[in-house]
């Protein structure tokens, strides 16, 4: 009984990550976007729309929790974009309570935007302060919803 229990909170502990903060672990959320406020519309020389915008978003998943989004998406003539994301995270993270920074950075077509994300290193507050990471992200820009992937630390070096 005795070792069942014990190979119990083990696999508990390798599928969670909550007694292992200190070890890189999988991390997948759902993203929901949440309306967008739109501060500024620009033309650059080229002819690109700028578009610089605010919203609140939510993470349900690993990441767990609520973000608030700048974002900057530069729309190309022909209908693609670039986008530059900085997010702050406020919620529960691989088991760990807290507040961090993401940046991340993507292309949008088609409906559908893709890109990368990662812990600004330095950002971490309460129990995500030495968190790091970083990943995979994409989002249907029709429904706004979609998914965040990669690994994280959230303690040690």
């Amino acid at each position: 009984m005795k070792n069942a229990l014990r190979y119990i909170f083990t696999a508990t502990v390798l599928f969670t990550g909550v007694a292992r903060a200190d070890a890189w672990i999988n991390v997948s959320s759902t993203i929901h976007e949440g309306p967008q406020t739109i501060t500024s519309v620009t033309v650059d020389a080229n002819g690109n729309t700028i578009l610089k915008a605010i919203d609140a978003d939510s993470f349900e998943g690993t990441f767990s929790g609520v973000f608030a989004e700048f974002f900057t998406a530069t729309i190309h003539s022909n209908g693609t974009m670039d986008f530059i994301l900085d997010f702050v995270f406020d919620g529960t993270a691989a088991g760990a309570t807290g507040t961090v920074h993401l940046r991340g950075e993507g292309h949008g077509a088609n409906g559908t935007a893709t890109g990368t994300w990662e812990i600004i290193k330095g950002t971490g507050r309460a129990g995500l302060t030495n968190a790091k990471g970083g990943g995979t992200w994409s989002v249907n820009l029709v429904t706004g919803v979609g998914q965040l992937n990669g690994q994280m630390k959230v303690s040690g070096n």
